[in-house]
């Protein structure tokens, strides 16, 4: 039986064709969408596979609205909200955008000292 709830998964390239997965790869690299979803693939077959009894098994959820959940949350995780922002507002500063760019000497100095152990202070 566990053959047969296996065989229902989804292949990747099923769900990349279904319409709300597909607008993943307009919004992040196409690659890590289908490493997101091969890797989610993975986790569901490991856990069916760890399942003892078929009843265990059966109650994986494996409904289209939960794989999208899953993949999406996958993908949150890896792009945890610092994205790149091109600033079109005709403001210099705009605290909507988040920080201004470093100076290059700046950016520099960090990375040298986010190379090893370094204290953290977040002021709000």
């Amino acid at each position: 039986m566990h053959q047969d709830i296996l065989r229902s998964i989804p292949s990747v390239n099923e769900l990349l064709a279904s319409p709300d997965i597909s607008k993943f790869t307009g919004r992040y690299p196409r690659l890590l969408v289908v490493e997101t979803i091969r890797a989610v693939l993975e986790n569901i077959r490991q856990s069916l596979t760890n399942k003892k009894e078929c009843a265990e098994a059966q109650a994986i959820d494996l409904s289209p609205q939960r794989l999208y959940h899953l993949v999406q949350e996958s993908l949150r995780q890896k792009f945890c909200g610092i994205e790149h922002a091109i600033n079109a507002t005709g403001i210099i500063l705009h605290t909507g955008l988040g920080r201004a760019p470093l100076a290059d000497e700046a950016a520099r100095q960090i990375q040298n000292v986010l190379k090893g152990f370094c204290t953290w202070k977040l002021r709000s």
